[in-house]
């Protein structure tokens, strides 16, 4: 759960694997009950990333990002999400507690 994490409730980069299939970005946005960004250049991005560490000491000017494509919860599925991650949670306390009692 981000927000028990401290993490500000805001559009959330995603790139590699999970950027790839418009089905799975969308599952993301509606689990996670936020906006997702799928920048222009995921496929590139952890070398872009690398590249401009060094950028300024190797004398390279570089061109900005491509913009992201954002992809928006739908609201009646990012609630089934969260009905479904609550009770995972409940499950989990109670196997938790009855495992307590088995030991």
């Amino acid at each position: 759960n981000l927000e028990a994490a401290g993490l500000m409730c805001s559009t959330l980069p995603v790139i590699g694997g999970a950027a790839r299939h418009a089905q799975q970005r969308q599952i993301l946005a509606d689990a996670l009950g936020r906006s997702i960004a799928i920048p222009g250049d995921s496929e590139t991005m952890t070398a872009t990333g690398v590249l401009r560490m060094v950028a300024d000491v190797a004398g390279i000017t570089l061109d900005h990002a491509t913009p992201a494509t954002v992809i928006n919860p739908r609201p009646e599925r990012a609630a089934r999400h969260g009905r479904r991650y609550a009770a995972y949670l409940a499950a989990s306390s109670f196997a938790r507690d009855l495992s307590q009692h088995l030991n």
